[in-house]
């Protein structure tokens, strides 16, 4: 029976004879002593022997015996011995020259994968890692799934005789206390890039992770605003859930760029927080991969739902008979007019689950018709970024014969012609005129400020065009364009016309030479395909 006492080599603990304890005691202070090896240099040997002696089954509760220590002796070789014949390196080798893949974490930039395989195959880990960024490109992100793994399964060389081992050098007294000594040097060598890279890292996912915090919120409070509607009475479980869903995975992409930015000030990476990494990157491609599923199949179902509540009313129009000119109030409410022949009508499309019917009126004084449509929405619906999912919503299409002129006091109005000379346009300011289609010989347009006339879908041969200040102008192709433009106005408030190609182009009857973009007092004028004064 012999007595036993608890040691640690390297941070292992271990139970030992006392006797054993004293030879081994008696060995390391003759390393220390012949070597003159440092606390470094130390530590890197008691690692050695720590691994020797998990080699020989001492593991756990096993207890080191005098013949372990012995054992350790042979293979590490006396000190005496290695200070007299430092020539026969046989007698002092720890290990054979066999190399081990082991993740270079000392001159790596992340994990050190790619710098433990540079000195696993002798090539300088630069080429390595240029190798590695055009795989990654090839191979459309495989070889990262492929790094992450390799470093969850490879092991870091953390002591002097694993970084022996993963170049293949010899393990001896004397190289490790030399990897011990170069390894410090290289970490003060590497120390002012490894500060600018990880901080720089660390910024950026941190902007990533508030990016996606700020965007979740958003989300959040969008769709609140919405539940707040009468159209929340549509929305269905699948939304709900894919909603939820989308949720979550913004939340584990915010944490997964936290947990990286931590990572790049702290500058270590554990296997733990790989790990985590690994499942908050799956569960985060599973939520949003179910999201988007569950949000297409809520969305048709959401489709099917309005289509029930959609009808069509269609109401004759006797008071369009013979009518030129139309002026249209209809806030909140699209109108679009066709011109086509026989009897006049308008057709009201209304999703409403109370079959309401929009107030409207139509009033005719000669050959002008005001034509007045009210929105059937809510307030809340009218005002919101939710209309066009609201219910009660109208949409009203006109048919009736060519007008001559048509002008916008409130709203939208659409107009689309089939061949006819002339049109004039006038828009109130805060309102919209778009053509259509057909053709056009001349348009007289009157634009004000603050509107939009939009003509880019209709076949205009020649244009008299005047804009008021922060107006927008769109237009196709012209033989012949006159502008007339604010000659002063407010500082932001220029406005702009925009031309597919134009022939011709004059501003107070003279020919303006074309480029790209012509800059005015007030106005900008963008042309696509500008032409020369020649041509």
């Amino acid at each position: 029976m012999n007595e036993i006492t608890r040691i640690h080599l390297a941070q292992t603990p271990l139970n030992i004879e006392v006797v054993a304890k004293k030879e081994l005691e008696k060995y390391l202070a003759a390393i220390k002593a012949t070597l003159h090896a440092d606390d470094d240099t130390l530590r890197e040997i008691e690692a050695r022997i720590a691994e020797l002696l998990a080699e020989r089954g001492v593991v756990g509760e096993k207890v080191i015996t005098s013949p372990d220590v012995a054992a350790i002796k042979e293979q590490l070789g006396a000190p005496g011995e290695f200070v007299d014949e430092q020539e026969t390196e046989e007698q002092v080798v720890i290990a054979n020259a066999g190399k081990r893949l082991m993740r270079d974490q000392e001159r790596g930039v992340l994990g050190g994968v790619l710098a433990g395989i540079g000195a696993y195959t002798g090539i300088d880990p630069i080429w390595v890692r240029l190798i590695a960024i055009v795989l990654a490109f090839l191979s459309f992100g495989t070889v990262l799934l492929i790094y992450i793994v390799l470093w969850i399964a490879v092991p870091a060389a953390k002591t002097a005789a694993d970084k022996l081992q993963m170049s293949g050098r010899h393990v001896t007294l004397a190289s490790i206390k030399e990897q011990s000594e170069a390894g410090v040097e290289s970490n003060e060598g590497m120390k002012p890039l490894v500060v600018v890279l990880r901080v720089l890292m660390g910024i950026g996912f941190v902007c990533v992770a508030i990016g996606a915090l700020v965007m979740t919120g958003f989300a959040v409070t969008a769709v609140g605003m919405y539940m707040t509607t009468d159209a929340q009475t549509l929305v269905n479980a699948w939304l709900i859930a894919a909603f939820v869903l989308a949720v979550v995975s913004g939340l584990l992409f915010m944490t997964l760029n936290s947990l990286l930015a931590y990572a790049a000030f702290a500058w270590r990476f554990t296997k733990r927080m790989v790990i985590a990494t690994v499942v908050i990157v799956a569960a985060g491609l599973i939520a949003f991969g179910i999201a988007a599923g569950l949000g297409m199949f809520g969305g048709r179902t959401l489709e099917t739902s309005i289509d029930e509540l959609t009808h069509t009313e269609k109401v004759q129009l006797d008071q369009l008979a013979g009518v030129q000119n139309i002026i249209s109030h209809n806030k909140g409410v699209p109108i679009q007019y066709k011109v086509t022949g026989g009897q006049p009508y308008a057709e009201f499309k209304i999703v409403s689950k109370d079959n309401k019917m929009p107030k409207w009126n139509a009033a005719r004084s000669g050959d002008t018709l005001e034509l007045t449509v009210k929105d059937i929405q809510d307030e809340s619906c009218q005002n919101g970024m939710w209309h066009n999912l609201c219910i009660d919503t109208v949409s009203v299409t006109i048919y009736g014969p060519a007008l001559s002129k048509i002008e916008s006091r409130e709203g939208r109005f659409d107009y689309t012609a089939t061949n006819q000379e002339n049109l004039e346009v006038t828009t109130q300011p805060d309102t919209t005129i778009a053509l259509g289609g057909g053709t056009i010989s001349k348009v007289h347009a009157n634009v004000a400020k603050d509107s939009i006339f939009d003509g880019e879908d209709a076949a205009i041969l020649n244009g008299d065009i005047k804009v008021g200040d922060n107006a927008s102008v769109s237009l196709g192709v012209l033989a012949n364009l006159a502008l007339v433009m604010p000659e002063g106005c407010p500082a932001n408030s220029k406005a702009e016309v925009s031309i597919q190609r134009v022939t011709n182009l004059t501003k107070a009857n003279t020919s303006v030479s074309q480029s790209d973009e012509i800059d005015e007092n007030c106005t900008t004028i963008r042309i696509q395909e500008p032409i020369s004064l020649n041509e």
